[in-house]
């Protein structure tokens, strides 16, 4: 059940990067994210063996979720000032 939310938001990210970069995809993949996490913290309490491969699947959602916040919060500012 893990592999398979983590495989769903992993697509979800993979659609926001690629052909459907809008911002109407930020709310969608709040809601699996959080779904997501919420069945890999289930797994991580449930199990006894193995209970590193749901804390990978934990600290890798973290990351695509922070990536996506700081996406979120960058969108349609002017970020000229950089270069």
């Amino acid at each position: 059940m893990g592999e398979a939310a983590f495989l769903l938001q992993s697509a979800l990210l993979g659609l926001f990067l690629g052909p459907l970069t809008d911002l109407r995809f930020f709310l969608p993949f709040y809601t699996i994210s959080f779904l997501a996490l919420a069945i890999f913290v289930l797994a991580f309490r449930r199990l006894e063996k193995r209970k590193w491969l749901p804390a990978i699947f934990i600290a890798v959602s973290g990351v695509f979720l922070l990536y996506m916040v700081l996406l979120n919060s960058l969108w349609g500012k002017d970020v000229s000032f950089i270069y």
